[in-house]
C-alpha cells in the first residue's frame, strides 16, 4: 500500500468512525502506515469492510490485521486435514523418484507439516508398508499440519518488519536441528505409548531401529 494509498484508507476509517477521533495526528498516521504498509490497498480495504459491517467502534492496527488474516487464511482453511493428507498420499506414490518435484507441488503448509522431500522420499520407498504404518503416518503428519496451521494464522497477523524482528528468536541456532525420526521409528513410538510393553521389547526396539539405519544407510551407498 502506497502513502498516497493509504491516505484514502484512513480517510475511510475517519469517515466511518466520525465520532471516534481516530487517527488525529501526522504522528499518528505514520506509525499506523509503518504496520500496514505491506498490506495492499484492495486487501486492506477489503478488510476494513468486513470490520465495519460487524464493529461499532472504530478499529485500531490488531484489528486491521485480523481482519486481513481471515481473509488470507480462507483459501488456506478450505484444505483441512484430511484433504492435506490425500495429497501427501498422492505425492508420496510418485515420490520412490520424483520427491523433489512432488514436494513443489504441496501447498507451503503442507510443506512444512511434510518438512522436506527427503521425508516423502522414505514414505514412498518403504517396505512391507501396511494399514497400521500408514495410520501412524497419517496421525503424526496430520497433528503436524494442525500446529502448522495455527502458527500460518499468527504470522498473517504481523507485519514483516516485526517478523523480521522476531526471527532472531525464533531461530537463536543454540542447538543443532533436532534429528528427524524415520516412519519406522516413529511407529515404534506409537506402540510403545499405545500398548503395554512385553518382556524384552526395549532391545527388540533397539534392534529394529538399528536394522531399519542400517538399510537405509545401504540405499544411499
Amino acid at each position: 500500500m502506497t502513502v498516497r494509498e493509504f491516505g484514502i484508507f484512513a480517510d475511510a476509517i475517519k469517515t466511518y468512525f466520525p465520532r471516534d477521533n481516530v487517527l488525529p495526528t501526522e504522528k499518528a498516521m505514520q506509525l499506523w502506515y509503518s504496520e500496514l504498509k505491506d498490506i495492499p490497498y484492495q486487501l486492506a480495504h477489503t478488510a476494513l469492510r468486513k470490520y465495519v459491517s460487524t464493529n461499532k467502534f472504530a478499529p485500531t492496527i490488531a484489528d486491521i490485521r485480523e481482519q486481513v488474516a481471515e481473509l488470507n487464511n480462507q483459501n488456506e482453511e478450505e484444505l483441512n486435514e484430511t484433504a492435506a493428507w490425500s495429497l501427501v498420499l498422492k505425492a508420496i506414490r510418485r515420490s520412490t523418484y520424483y520427491s523433489e518435484e512432488e514436494f513443489a507441488k504441496l501447498p507451503a503448509t503442507v510443506q512444512r507439516a511434510v518438512a522436506s522431500p527427503k521425508q516423502l522420499w522414505e514414505w514412498a520407498t518403504l517396505e512391507d508398508v501396511d494399514g497400521k504404518t500408514l495410520t501412524v503416518i497419517q496421525s503424526n503428519f496430520q497433528r503436524t499440519f494442525r500446529m502448522e496451521q495455527q502458527r500460518e494464522r499468527e504470522r498473517n497477523k504481523l507485519s514483516p518488519d516485526v517478523l523480521k524482528l522476531m526471527r532472531p528468536l525464533n531461530n537463536p541456532q543454540i542447538e543443532d536441528k533436532p534429528k528427524e525420526l524415520s516412519v519406522e521409528e516413529q511407529r515404534m513410538i506409537s506402540e510403545v505409548h499405545s500398548s503395554p510393553a512385553p518382556e524384552g521389547f526395549s532391545e527388540i526396539v533397539r534392534r529394529r531401529i538399528y536394522e531399519q539405519q542400517t538399510k537405509e544407510k545401504s540405499k544411499t551407498v
